[in-house]
């Protein structure tokens, strides 16, 4: 599934495996809601179901409390911020580290093994790379010379190198979970490279089987560019996704002479045209199924979600109690989800028909839904809201409808989740960042108590905590400075964040144990930028800002650090 949210967005969030059972959460606060069937034909905002009435006396409103009040509760509340931390899944081969070296016009092959190098000459200024799935092997854009090259590595042979002309001014990449194809694009967010005449244009690129690796240049719907691209999950079908509409890749039919599939949103009146013409639908959240079977598009400020059938192209609106402020949409393309904030609801569209959804809806009571994170499984979601300074999270438990509320000690900015569902981790805020508009307040300022100020202390630290589901410990970790990049190790159940602070000398790498929740830190030679995984030797690679080039990589098992330096110069040692 892609999204691009309605405000600012990372990357794209991990979900939940939650435990199965009611009240698996067990993090303390109350359990209430319970789905009750909605239509807009019948049902307002104020009268869905028999259980509305619940928890209609607490702070928090309940789902049959007058929702004009509701309303007025929540007038305050900006937008929420979408900020998805990077918890997804690492770049890095499975034995090869690849790095691009635009001023040497080569790529850096890393056995994390036996920490040997290869300079591997590619084509003018590399630039993004991305690598095939699980081989080692990997493609780079060659900016300066308007092509990919598609490097493949042999252990204890070394590495081939195939080019593929593309289309002119490509900044970004995007492969198929398998990495048997790719396309290559204008990513006019990212700010690398000079706008190209045609943002539209994209380069389709076939890797595997290597006899058949071909590159094929064609145009998309996306307009005025693409925003993001997404995959089905067997990586068989692409999705080039715009503002306005979409186009379908079926790369088991590219070839000469084959043209996407291309989708519109619709259109709808000017707003701003007295004489009523017609003007693209502009859409702001577009989720796309696993199975490619539908899309489900949402636009800030509007109380329905539409529901495009990929196959057929009808878009079905699908009116809901209000305006959705996040909407997840199953991994299976089953129903979506849609957090209604100022209603204090959390409604469920079945999708089995796209033409006749049905909806349900449920109260939230001990926490704000502003936004929702489905688990893959689909039988839990997490709900939360960073529009105001809410320390708490909720668990909702998609078969009971019910939400378990996990109150913590700071407020939330993000959420994600470990990739084996059993921990959570939330980012927090820190009180007084030092940013433009928010003065900076020192933890340690002599004049407050450590123990009659500690809930301010603990508001002006940055931090994390970890909130495992089983048995609903949480347990938070301070931080010296605003967390960075996340990755998280599943099977030796590690989490990884990067810690920067140049002014204060902070270049470390912090090490948590997803079992016990101990943390520990590793201290850098030079700041870290990156991280990324070597699966087969269970290493975990940080990128480092270095003059000649940096890289470490440390052991998940042993907590062994070695380094290499000086790659950028072809003059390397390793430590």
């Amino acid at each position: 599934m892609k999204r691009f949210p309605w405000q600012m967005s990372l990357v794209v969030a991990l979900a939940i495996l939650a435990a199965v059972g009611q009240g698996a959460c067990g993090a303390g606060g109350d359990s209430a809601g319970g789905w009750d069937t909605w239509d807009a034909a019948s049902d307002g905002a104020r009268d869905w179901g028999a259980d509305a009435d619940a928890d209609a006396g607490s702070e928090w409103g309940g789902a049959d409390a007058d929702a004009d009040a509701a309303a007025e509760v929540d007038t305050w509340l900006p937008p929420e911020d979408e900020e998805l931390p990077d918890f997804h899944a690492p770049q890095g081969s499975n034995r090869f580290v690849y790095l691009s070296n635009p001023i040497g016009d080569n790529v850096v092959v890393i056995d994390s093994q036996r920490l040997t190098l290869d300079l591997v000459e590619v084509g003018d200024t590399p630039t993004e790379l991305k690598t095939l799935g699980t081989r080692d092997a990997a493609v780079v854009i060659d900016s300066g010379s308007d092509d990919v090259a598609v490097i493949r590595t042999t252990p204890g042979v070394g590495s081939d190198v195939s080019f593929e002309a593309i289309a002119p001014g490509a900044n970004a990449l995007s492969v198929s979970p398998d990495g048997s194809y790719g396309i290559s694009f204008f990513d006019a967010d990212s700010g690398d490279r000079a706008r190209p005449p045609n943002m539209q244009e994209v380069t389709l690129l076939v890797f595997e089987p290597v006899a058949e690796q071909l590159a094929l240049r064609t145009t998309v719907r996306a307009a005025p560019g693409p925003v993001a691209v997404d995959w089905t999950d067997d990586g068989a079908q692409a999705f080039v996704i715009g503002r306005t509409g979409l186009s379908v890749v079926d790369f088991a039919l590219v070839g000469p002479g084959y043209h996407p599939t291309h989708i519109s949103f619709g259109t709808i009146p000017d707003p701003a045209d007295p004489f009523g013409s017609e003007i693209d639908r502009e859409i702001d959240n577009v989720d796309v199924s696993g199975d490619g079977r539908l899309a489900v598009l949402a636009q800030e400020g509007q109380a329905e979600i539409l529901v495009l059938d990929l196959d057929t192209q009808v878009i079905s609106p699908v009116a809901l109690p209000a305006a959705p402020t996040d909407v997840d949409l199953a991994p299976d393309g089953s129903f979506a989800l849609a957090a209604l904030r100022d209603l204090r609801q959390v409604a469920l569209v079945e999708l089995a028909e796209p033409t006749e959804p049905v909806i349900y809806v449920t109260a939230v009571t001990g926490v704000v839904p502003g936004q929702v994170v489905l688990t893959p499984d689909s039988r839990r979601a997490v709900l939360f809201s960073n529009a105001a300074t809410f320390e708490v999270i909720g668990v909702l438990d998609m078969e009971t409808g019910e939400t378990t509320a996990v109150p913590l000690k700071k407020s939330v900015r993000a959420v994600a989740v470990t990739p084996d569902g059993e921990v959570a981790v939330v980012i927090h805020n820190k009180k007084g960042t030092g940013t433009p508009g928010d003065p900076y307040l020192d933890p340690n300022d002599p004049t407050l108590d450590p123990v009659d100020d500690l809930e301010e202390i603990i508001d002006r630290t940055w931090g994390f905590s970890l909130v495992r589901f089983s048995d609903g410990l949480v347990v938070r970790h301070e931080t010296p400075c605003d967390p960075g990049a996340w990755l998280v190790f599943a099977d030796a159940h590690k989490a990884f964040l990067t810690l920067r602070d140049d002014a204060r000398g902070i270049r470390d790498v912090l090490v948590a144990d997803l079992i016990d929740f101990i943390a520990d830190s590793v201290h850098l030679g030079s700041p870290p930028v990156s991280l990324g995984l070597a699966p087969l030797t269970r290493k975990v690679f940080v990128g480092q800002d270095h003059a000649t080039g940096r890289i470490s990589f440390i052991s998940a098992d042993t907590g062994s650090v070695q380094t290499v330096t000086g790659f950028q110069l072809n003059d390397w040692i390793v430590e």
